[in-house]
């Protein structure tokens, strides 16, 4: 693709608002339903998400709450899946403590590159601290999780 057309200041605001009614959906999606991103390459479409879920670039968006080990809510109410790992669910052995190393790890914030939404809801998302310590893929090395079968090639780590 080529560089990304020009467009209007009126023009990039109804860009962005209607990018921001579809932010939950996944990027394919997005790109299809707003003709103004179809000729956005991946890195500024993401760019564009991320600014939609998780604040101005280089800030980290605030973590409200952990859900468990591979669930998290950010401030302003986005609920956001883990990608490409699964973690052991409420009652399962190894929850507890995969929860609170996810609430540890994300206390400072974190940076997301959002990837799809799943039938929950959910924003499936890569999820970074500030440091760069991708979170999926420590709470695998550490062996609180594991690659997720189904979904292990959404994640360069992973796959």
């Amino acid at each position: 693709m080529g560089a990304t057309p020009f467009i209007s200041d009126q023009g990039f605001n109804s860009c962005v608002l209607a990018a921001a009614r579809l932010v939950s959906t996944d990027l394919h999606r997005l790109r299809a339903e707003v003709p103004c991103l179809r000729q956005m390459t991946r890195t500024p479409l993401l760019l564009l998400a991320t600014l939609l879920v998780g604040g101005t670039p280089g800030d980290a968006a605030v973590v409200e709450r952990v859900i468990d080990g591979d669930t998290l809510v950010l401030r302003g109410g986005t609920r956001i899946r883990l990608a490409c790992m699964d973690a052991p669910e409420r009652g399962q052995p190894g929850a507890a403590a995969t929860t609170r190393r996810l609430r540890h790890l994300t206390a400072g914030g974190v940076q997301v590159e959002p990837l799809t939404t799943d039938r929950f809801g959910r924003t499936v998302a890569e999820v970074w601290t500030p440091a760069g310590v991708n979170v999926g893929k420590r709470l695998v090395e550490e062996g609180l999780a594991r690659i997720h079968p189904r979904y292990r090639d959404q994640c360069a780590w992973s796959s």
